[in-house]
């Protein structure tokens, strides 16, 4: 390659100094340190960018704690106080009493007979997927809880467990779902929660004994009503 022409590559390159015989200008060289002192600091951003990430790490785990906790709460969720009631053909009052305590018994209806009834009232919503018969697996929870309950207080006891439904759909419809519900708490009293089958009747009742209306005053559709009257309750008697 020819002189004129390594001084035109040069001239392109910017270095038309060099093609000249120039030496470069010290200044002109790169401030190695200035560079290190960037990636130094660079360097300090990302470690304080990795103890903000384990900040957030350990937020996370606080985070799960705190719905483990909720988790362990759900027995209180959708599970009323339990309702004294000694009347069949009444739905439980929608304000929950205290349980009847062992001496506060209602009077006998026979001689040497004390018959002591308590209602539990558990949300259909809680307890089942919209439309299903089937246990929501954290609704087990709560069913335990129940269980637990009822094999404290009323050992040997027999227990009835009543399905309702909203009025929405036909009232055959509503009638087999509400017994479908009820058949699956049994089964699952019996199966996982230590109560004796022969001790568990069903019963179903569909939309027919609301505890609140399904509908405004207006005739509008009203949810919140339709939602307190999907419900399962468990009636302990012995």
């Amino acid at each position: 390659m020819s002189g004129n022409t390594v001084a035109r590559c040069l001239a392109a390159a910017g270095l038309a100094g060099l093609a000249a015989g120039a030496v470069p200008h010290a200044s002109a060289q790169p401030s190695f340190t200035s560079y290190d002192v960037r990636f130094n600091s660079y360097d300090a951003t990302f470690n304080s960018y990795e103890v903000s990430f384990s900040s957030y790490a350990v937020s996370l785990s606080a985070a799960d704690v705190a719905f483990a906790s909720h988790d362990a709460r759900l027995p209180v969720v959708g599970l009323t106080d339990p309702v004294a009631n000694t009347d069949d053909d009444a739905p439980a009052p929608e304000v929950a009493a205290t349980s009847p305590a062992a001496g506060d018994a209602p009077a006998a209806s026979e001689p040497g007979v004390t018959e002591v009834r308590v209602r539990y009232r558990l949300s259909g919503d809680i307890l089942f997927d919209f439309d299903k018969s089937d246990i929501r697996p954290r609704a087990e929870v709560i069913l335990a809880d129940l269980a637990a309950r009822i094999a404290r207080g009323s050992a040997g006891a027999t227990v009835r467990v009543e399905g309702h439904t909203d009025a929405k759909g036909s009232d055959d419809y509503n009638q087999a779902l509400s017994e479908r519900r009820a058949a699956s708490v049994k089964e699952w009293f019996a199966r996982l929660g230590g109560i004796e089958e022969s001790l568990i009747s069903t019963q179903g009742f569909g939309e027919t004994r609301p505890v609140t209306p399904n509908q405004r005053t207006d005739g509008t559709d009203d949810p919140v009503g339709r939602q307190q009257n999907r419900r399962v309750e468990i009636v302990v008697e012995g």
